[in-house]
């Protein structure tokens, strides 16, 4: 989208954010779904002029952004941009990653507890440990939606 229009909005999330939205935005992709379709609220977001959504739950600031130039970066695009407009929405602080890591993000869920040397499979995107040898094939995790390509296989 942001190649094909070259404007985008960035949204800044506060410390009152929900990790339903780091898991609606940030543990899947906008090419295998509409972030801003009927499982999103639309009291959660807003247009901005530029025409692109933006959110204001869980934010206290947006940007607008037109691109000035991109860059490649093999498996990335880096774009870089020019402020068009920007709003506060609150003056609720701004998430970092260290409050995400320690307040929002829920702490690893374990299937059971594993006696010494069982196999553990390990999320990699949320930390979600599932007890045993084999991990099915089909198996999604509880968490964060993704699955069995996104877990390490660890023994303890």
């Amino acid at each position: 989208m942001i190649k094909d229009t070259g404007l985008c909005n960035i949204s800044v999330i506060s410390k009152e954010a929900s990790f339903d939205l780091f898991k609606h935005f940030g543990f899947q992709s906008g090419r295998n779904m509409d972030k801003f379709d009927s499982s999103f609220p639309t009291s959660s977001y807003e247009t901005a002029d530029n025409g692109i959504p933006c959110i204001i739950t869980g934010t206290n600031a947006y940007f607008s952004l037109k691109v000035e130039k991109e860059i490649d970066l093999g498996s990335h695009t880096l774009f870089i941009c020019e402020p068009t407009f920007m709003t506060v929405l609150s003056d609720i602080p701004s998430c970092t990653y260290e409050f995400y890591q320690s307040n929002i993000k829920p702490k690893p869920e374990k299937v059971g507890t594993p006696p010494k040397g069982e196999t553990i499979w390990k999320c990699l995107i949320c930390g979600y440990e599932y007890v045993g040898e084999d991990m099915p094939d089909d198996f999604i995790c509880p968490i964060c939606k993704h699955g069995k390509d996104d877990f390490e296989k660890i023994i303890r």
